[in-house]
């Protein structure tokens, strides 16, 4: 499943704040629509007006879900046309729910399902929402019982249609067994027919034994994105209804009774109940069609039997959602792995997809997998994207895994609303329209790209989770962190162009990092103990962490015995359920063949430092500049490193990793991906290790840097000397230096001070090369840091000078970037990542009022003003993200008035963020729409948290949201339960909130919300740990990062000559590089504050 973060997926993460992708002209200009440049004035307006709405839209749902559920479990039998018998309910509320652990909610192992036959029918009718349905389940008995129980939510079951039969040769073949009784626990979820044990072995069950359990049944198409739930949207201005599935973790059990846990295979017979018109959608293609007895103008479309697979990757679909169409021919192996470009091998096996004792992989020669991508009518053209890029996606994974895709089809379905971004159900993806619809007329580049890179995670998933599956939430992070890694794989495979294995490094590896530097972060296999675990998990360590120590795996095994690993656990593990030591078993036997990995080392001793504790290794270098040595040190990462007193963990192997060491050096600079393998490893029983530098290999006068293009999930410190050289290398030369290590010398170095173990003159120093700086990661990094600076400072009498600071290093790139404006714009982003850093750099321009930026800006607003037409609109809704200046909303005040007027027509898919610029005297602005609960609108309920953090992420909004979140935080849980939706509002006052008062206020809430955060209790955590980092940081930072701007006030125009800095260089070379290793020593620190270091720097006393 994608994350519901978008800024995840795509790297929009706080460095790139202000970024957002418009085209590249040839000339280097930015071309941009005829009112992106506005799309602040919409953006602000909108989000004013949604986190409004956000008040009204789970204050109306809360009352109107209370009665829809009652109504439900009541006469939920009787309004879908159930006959006969009685209803037992099986529904509780949440809060009559007790807590529940993990043995109360596991199901009794004594039965293995294998076949379901499920029928529904469901009913798009307002007033009677609701659905028909019946599911036989044919088991195997796998020990002597007497109950057959199934997991069931919110379904009313017809008692007296419970039967339980003998089948197959056993001794109860063809055999009625006597249910004695029926019972459901609200807790557990467990729905138990008890049967009879009769007079012989005092079992009604018998080991060995197959038997069929049926029943029919009745339940409700709620509107709350879980389950089978029913969306709307509306054409020619009528409403059009249709009913879906999101069944991940545990809501098949929503639709229809089952064995719902992971390990739980079985094959699925699915037939849905359509009036004529309509279209019905599942995971494998339709097989017949015929009349519903007593419902003329309904169809039973029945569909072919499934492969073996979990319950949570079943699906459907019924409406009217027309579709569009691509095939394309299986690649299909046998054999050896093909190298990288090879072609496949053919196979003349077929999969018969009736053979229930053998599933298999292969397809017949020729056979094509079809593929359809459905929308709305009036979006379905905004499809041509994915559907040229799907197939070619989905084949080159066949390839690269040398395994084939073994369903005939792959549907696409983009839903007007979806809680995550995407869901990789077998056969049958369904996506936010945002994920998978893009408009090149006026969608960004961040929009395309996010169309592919969701597409690209969810066909991965297709091998990875689909076809082997973990056999417990325990290892989802197999499922996620493989298909957050492979998402960049498949996206190069189709866009090149698109440079997007450069970006993974200050998105994915660089994001997790911070999430994993607190003590309240979690292993990455973590042991679900209680079900709010599971949604809990579903978060930025099991996806970005995941797909980082997946990258790091790449290398130090090399990609050969990589992808020979992952091809023979994919082909011996297909359609059964894994654990992480299935995997480490092949890939500790691929690489040992092929050598690239020492024989007293084994994949699982590697990684297990990696998955079973929490954080990451930095790594300090210490050089001995007289006998070219160097001392290497491990300890754990902390940001606040205070905290780690308050933790009771110590890590299963100490806080000590097995860690993959690479280097390069000046004289011999090698950033090849060839050089990313380890020239050593530091074992997780070192926490200090010793090596010596050839001379011939690595000079007395090089730098050197470790960790190559950053391929290790590991931070790396040096001595001060080192440090220097690499600050002299990136002025004089930064290109030699390859990007994605330019990227990491500015994270970690921010980083380690953030944590104090550096000065912050190291990274400021570092960040002046920036002016010379033209490649996005870099940059990408330096800004994400950098606005962390500027939240903390943004409220403090410094911020005026770090304004000031960071417009003098700006100036040089803003000044070769224009603004160029365009009606059209091209179909296609080529090189999209130079357009991310344009936009980057001019949002950056825009918050710091830079002149030509806001001139740009408050042309292009007034043009809107007067041009604006409600029926074409040239912004689409909820498109690209806001780019100018904050300045627009004060000094067109009347024209945001005038503006809340208006809706912007949703005529196109692309949901973008609804970040509310602030003005100073706009606080009224963002305490109109908190009031406000009687805003009648269409934004929709999946939008409601962007709305929310569109004003708790806004300097003057964060503590009137805080109020808001406090005052109403278990009607939020009512409505959108305490999974991601919840977390995500919470996380949001980790931006903002540094004052002692915020962290008593916050402290407050978990206290007097305890009960009610369920798996939102993490994020309660981890967001108290980062405001009490915040608040430090004030404390601890403040003045010496004052002192630094006075000492060192940069003056772009004033460049130090390239002779004044050799020489200032040669001058204090003696000095620093006598000064041994250490940073802590004042004779090092002194050597750093006194030299120039070799900036281009004009010093003034202040």
């Amino acid at each position: 499943m994608a994350t519901t973060d978008s800024a995840l997926l795509t790297g929009d993460r706080a460095a790139m704040e202000f970024s957002d992708p418009s085209v590249m002209s040839s000339s280097g200009a930015i071309r941009v629509s005829r009112f992106t440049l506005l799309l602040a004035a919409c953006t602000v307006l909108a989000a004013l007006i949604l986190t409004g709405i956000f008040v009204h839209e789970f204050t109306k749902a809360g009352d109107a879900a209370g009665a829809s559920s009652s109504s439900a479990a009541a006469g939920g039998a009787a309004s879908a046309g159930t006959s006969g018998g009685a209803a037992a309910a099986t529904e509780a509320s949440s809060a009559a729910r007790p807590r529940r652990t993990l043995a109360d909610v596991l199901l009794p192992n004594h039965l293995r399902p294998t076949v379901y036959r499920v029928k529904l029918q469901p009913f798009l009718e307002p007033g009677n929402f609701v659905t028909r349905g019946s599911v036989s389940i044919d088991f195997e008995c796998l020990r002597d019982a007497n109950n057959v129980t199934v997991h069931a939510r919110n379904l009313s079951v017809v008692t007296e249609t419970v039967r339980v039969v003998g089948v197959g040769g056993g001794r109860d073949a063809g055999v009625a067994l006597k249910v004695v009784g029926q019972t459901y626990h609200p807790g557990s979820e467990f729905y138990t027919v008890h049967l009879d044990p009769g007079s012989g072995s005092g079992f009604a069950l018998v080991r060995g034994s197959n038997y069929t359990v049926s029943m029919d049944f009745a339940g409700f198409l709620h509107d709350n994105l879980v389950g089978f739930y029913r969306s709307s949207y509306t054409y020619n201005n009528e409403t059009k209804w249709l009913a879906v599935t999101q069944f991940q973790a545990t809501e098949a059990r929503r639709a229809f009774p089952c064995f719902d846990e992971p390990a739980y295979k079985a094959r699925f017979l699915i037939s849905l109940a359509r009036r004529e018109g309509m279209v019905a959608v599942s995971n494998m293609p339709v097989k017949t069609t015929v009349p519903v007895e007593g419902y003329p103008g309904w169809m039973w479309d029945q569909f072919e039997q499934s492969v073996p697979m979990s319950t949570y990757l079943v699906a459907f679909l019924v409406s009217d959602l027309p579709f569009i169409e691509g095939r394309k021919a299986h690649a299909v192996f046998k054999g050896e792995l093909p190298a990288t470009s090879a072609q496949p091998v053919t196979s003349s096996t077929a999969v018969d997809f009736n053979d229930v004792s053998k599933p298999k992989l292969r397809t017949e020669e020729g056979n094509e997998i079809m593929l359809r991508i459905f929308a709305r009518r009036d979006a379905l053209d905004q499809a041509e994207f994915a559907r040229a890029i799907g197939l070619p996606i989905l084949y080159f994974f066949e390839t690269y895994f040398n395994v084939s895709y073994p369903l005939p089809k792959q549907d696409m379905v983009a839903l007007p609303d979806m809680s995550a971004s995407a869901m990789e159900n077998w056969g049958l993806i369904t996506y936010r329209e945002s994920a998978l619809l893009y408009d090149s007329k006026v969608s960004s580049a961040r929009a395309q790209q996010t169309v592919a890179v969701v597409m690209a995670h969810e066909l991965a998933h297709q091998w990875f989770g689909n076809l082997v599956t973990p056999k417990w939430w325990t290892d989802l992070w197999l499922n996620e962190g493989f298909a957050s890694y492979l998402e960049y794989v498949g996206v190069h495979h189709v866009r090149p162009s698109w440079k997007i294995f450069d970006s993974f490094v200050c998105t994915s590896l660089q994001g997790s990092f911070m999430s994993d530097s607190y003590t309240t972060s979690h292993p990455i296999s973590i042991a679900v103990t209680h079900p709010d675990d599971i949604e809990e998990i579903f978060d930025s360590i099991t996806y970005y962490k995941g797909s980082a120590i997946i990258r790091m795996m790449d290398h130090f095994l090399g990609n050969k015995s990589f992808r020979r690993g992952l091809t023979n656990y994919l082909r011996e593990m297909a359609f059964k359920n894994a654990e992480q030591d299935d995997l480490w078993g092949y890939m500790s036997k691929a690489a040992h063949d092929a050598g690239s990995l020492p024989r007293s080392l084994s994949v699982k001793d590697i990684m297990d430092t990696w998955t079973l504790q929490m954080g990451f290794p930095v790594v300090t270098v210490t050089r001995n500049y007289d006998n070219n040595s160097l001392n290497i040190t491990q300890e754990r990462f902390l940001l606040n490193p205070a905290q780690a007193n308050k933790s009771a963990s110590t890590g299963k192997f100490g806080y000590l990793w097995h860690v993959p060491i690479s280097y390069t050096q000046r004289t011999r600079a090698n950033f090849s991906l060839a050089n990313t393998m380890p020239k050593f490893w530091m074992s997780v029983n070192e926490s200090r290790k010793s090596v010596a530098l050839a001379f011939d290999e690595v000079p007395r006068g090089d730098w050197v840097l470790f960790n190559v293009r950053q391929t290790g999930y590991y931070r790396v410190n040096y001595d001060a000397e080192n440090w220097r050289r690499i600050n002299e290398q990136l002025v004089h030369d930064h290109a030699m230096i390859d990007a994605a290590n330019r990227a990491q010398i500015l994270d970690d170095a921010f980083n380690l001070a953030r944590a104090g173990i550096i000065p912050y003159e190291i990274p400021l120093n570092l960040t002046s090369y920036l002016v010379k700086e033209t490649e996005y990661v870099p940059w990408a990094a330096a800004l994400r840091n950098l606005a962390y600076l500027r939240d903390m400072l943004v409220h403090t009498s410094l911020y005026g000078q770090f304004k000031e600071y960071m417009i003098s290093l700006l100036t040089p790139i803003v000044k070769k970037t224009r603004f160029e404006t365009v009606e059209e714009v091209e179909t296609d982003y080529e090189n999209i990542t130079d357009t991310y850093l344009s936009i980057d750099i001019l949002r950056w321009a825009c918050k710091l009022e830079i002149p030509s930026c806001l001139q740009n800006a408050t042309q292009l607003f007034q043009r809107w003003m007067l041009d604006y037409n409600v029926n074409n609109p040239d912004i689409p809704r909820r498109d690209k993200s806001e780019r100018e200046d904050d300045r627009v909303l004060h000094r067109h005040r009347d024209g945001w008035r005038k503006g809340v007027g208006f809706r912007l027509p949703a005529l196109f898919a692309q949901q973008r963020s609804f970040r509310a610029k602030h003005d100073p005297e706009s606080t009224g602005m963002h305490q109109e729409p908190l009031a406000s609960s009687k805003h009648e609108t269409g934004i929709r309920k999946q939008d409601a948290g962007t709305a929310f953090s569109a004003v708790a992420r806004n300097e003057l909004g964060a503590d009137m949201a805080f109020h808001f979140l406090r005052n109403n935080f278990k009607k939020i849980k009512e409505q959108y339960g305490s999974g991601p939706f919840s977390m995500g509002l919470i996380k949001d006052f980790q931006k903002y909130f540094n004052l002692e008062s915020q962290y008593i206020m916050f402290q407050e809430f978990q206290k007097t919300c305890h009960n009610d955060l369920g798996s939102a209790k993490r994020a309660t955590d981890q967001t108290l740990d980062a405001i009490e980092g915040n608040i430090q940081w004030i404390s601890n930072y403040e003045e010496g990062i004052h002192k630094w701007l006075k000492l060192r006030k940069l003056k772009l125009s004033d460049y130090v000559t390239r002779g004044a800095i050799e020489q200032k260089s040669a001058a204090t070379d003696s000095h620093c590089s006598n000064l041994g290793v250490s940073l802590a020593g004042s004779n090092a620190w002194t050597c750093l504050k006194d030299s120039v270091i070799g900036l281009p720097l004009s010093i003034s006393s202040v």
